[in-house]
């Protein structure tokens, strides 16, 4: 259906508060028949992919060409800027910035007013649970024994970091 503001197709499973942008090259891509909720004054910018069951915060910009996967939390005020691909199941706090091409792996927590660099990975494997066939995707097991970074409140990441 049309956006009463002239944004292109939303779909009826995203909830958009007041005064949101989504430019009309936006995909969302539903998941599980959740919703996704975009805050007051949030921007999308061309190309960006957002699923569904993804919470972005009021006054949040999601960047050109930025993937925002399902189970994704995005505190207020925060910017992930162009080309990143954040996997879902995480949590980014209030007041960060992850700029352009970093990659956030599922199940990382980052905390309020953090400050990512370019081009940093983060990393939810560490013992390569999937090449085990005890815990393959076909029987779910690797899903309680992933877990990714907790990076804390105020933290600074510098470019090119992987961890």
């Amino acid at each position: 259906m049309p956006d009463s503001r002239g944004m292109g197709k939303v779909p009826s499973w995203v909830k958009l508060g007041k005064n949101v942008t989504v430019h009309p090259s936006v995909v969302f891509v539903p998941h599980k028949e959740m919703p996704t909720t975009i805050g007051n004054g949030a921007k999308l910018d061309s190309g960006s992919v957002v699923y569904g069951d993804v919470s972005v915060g009021s006054d949040c910009i999601v960047g050109h060409n930025a993937v925002i996967r399902q189970g994704l939390r995005i505190g207020v005020h925060s910017i992930i800027s162009n080309l990143c691909m954040l996997e879902g199941n995480a949590l980014i706090g209030e007041h960060t910035v992850i700029t352009s091409q970093n990659h956030i792996a599922q199940k990382t927590k980052i905390g309020d007013y953090v400050f990512f660099a370019p081009s940093s990975t983060t990393t939810n494997d560490p013992k390569m649970y999937y090449a085990r066939k005890e815990y393959s995707r076909d029987t779910g097991g690797h899903w309680n024994l992933l877990d990714g970074p907790t990076i804390g409140d105020g933290a600074r990441i510098a470019a090119g970091v992987s961890g």
